[in-house]
């Protein structure tokens, strides 16, 4: 609504401009181009692009930052038990992520999800890999 009357097609500029008429707004769901996703949940409508971008970029980080811990992890206590602790925080935290509303508790919890995947993915190779008979191994 701008001043109290409806209008159609209100751009991200009109809402989230400091001397805005835009008085509310409301996404129409039943046109089939609009999605429900973190835009409405975190609130992203008038977040900058690089807070945005940091979500990605802090899954990444947590991978980066893993990959040098998790495999001396494994050579440590066993591959198992890296790849068991691994799965369950990588289930626990994505359930975090599904229910989480705070964009700054996002970024963190995609951190840590990120931290998850070198014991999923790297640890987890080699694991399932030593579990096969020395003709199926890779």
């Amino acid at each position: 609504m701008i001043d109290g009357e409806l209008v159609k097609g209100c751009t991200q500029e009109m809402i989230c401009a400091k001397n805005s008429r835009v008085d509310s707004y409301s996404i129409d769901y039943t046109n089939d181009k609009n999605i429900k996703n973190w835009v409405e949940q975190l609130d992203l409508v008038c977040v900058g692009d690089n807070k945005i971008g940091l979500i990605g970029s802090s899954f990444f980080i947590g991978w980066s930052m893993f990959a040098l811990v998790s495999p001396p992890l494994a050579d440590k206590y066993g591959r198992k038990k890296v790849v068991l602790a691994s799965y369950f925080a990588f289930v626990l935290v994505s359930y975090s992520i599904l229910m989480s509303t705070s964009l700054v508790l996002t970024i963190y919890l995609m951190f840590f999800l990120g931290c998850t995947v070198p014991g999923l993915m790297n640890v987890g190779f080699v694991y399932a890999n030593e579990l096969l008979s020395q003709k199926q191994q890779i």
